[in-house]
């Protein structure tokens, strides 16, 4: 992530491992299908909460913005995007 959003990189297959390695380690998930069905939950709720956020986002006064910001969107576009983890 960076200051104007998520930008795709030539080394996202390798940041994406390391957290894999470091948040497994961390946990100390080491059944495989525990993993999988951790990381599908996880992205899920990722999921369901930027589309909430974006769905919610309100004026103080309860009122629609005029223009709804891109930041949310882009973070909904990213965590929407499906992954490559052929890189």
């Amino acid at each position: 992530m960076a200051s104007k959003g998520w930008s795709d990189t030539s080394c996202r297959g390798r940041v994406d491992e390391a957290f894999r390695n470091k948040f497994w380690s961390a946990t100390g998930v080491e059944d495989l299908n525990k993993q999988i069905e951790t990381k599908s939950s996880a992205e899920l709720a990722a999921k369901l909460g930027v589309t909430l956020d974006h769905a919610f986002n309100r004026n103080l006064d309860g009122t629609i913005p005029a223009q709804i910001s891109s930041r949310p969107a882009r973070y909904r576009e990213a965590w929407l995007k499906p992954p490559n983890w052929s890189s």
